[in-house]
């Protein structure tokens, strides 16, 4: 009677080797979903001081071009709270501002000046003139003296 309780349980022990590959197999599909929760969103924020350092520029400045050119993407209170930003946030400043290249480079009043072989009066005038044509208002011209490789390209051709 044993042997048909046996026979009709089919049952096959499995070897010890496979049961501690199970357990390690469900450990690390454990710690892969934990991953995919918990620190792939601590991946998807950038600290500013990384968006900043390739421009060359020091915190402040580059907080003023965050409020003067990309107040629609993210409100300046907030921009100065945070350390870090989310990726697609720091992707549309980037892409606002431009990166800094040899062809497009972070530019100042001077060397715009230079560059346009013109004067500082003769480059405010026009600005206060034509605001929408520099994409700049005569504010925003006077509180800076540093600007950003997009807008300086864009100062250029407009002026030059």
């Amino acid at each position: 009677m044993m042997n048909q309780e046996q026979d009709s349980n089919p049952t096959p022990e499995m070897p010890f080797w496979w049961q501690e590959i199970k357990w390690v197999l469900v450990f690390s599909l454990l710690a892969f979903f934990g991953w995919l929760l918990f620190w792939r969103k601590r991946a998807e924020k950038i600290e500013k001081r990384d968006l900043i350092r390739p421009y060359g520029v020091d915190k402040k400045t580059f907080s003023k071009w965050v409020q003067i050119f990309c107040s629609d993407l993210i409100e300046p209170a907030k921009y100065k709270a945070c350390r870090k930003l989310p990726v697609e946030i720091a992707d549309a400043i980037q892409e606002r501002l431009g990166t800094c290249t040899d062809e497009m480079p972070v530019l100042t009043k001077g060397i715009i000046i230079e560059k346009s072989d013109s004067s500082y009066r003769t480059l405010r005038e026009n600005i206060q003139k034509f605001p929408e044509k520099f994409g700049l208002t005569p504010e925003a011209f006077a509180s800076l003296d540093i600007f950003p490789p997009k807008i300086s390209a864009h100062i250029l051709e407009s002026f030059g």
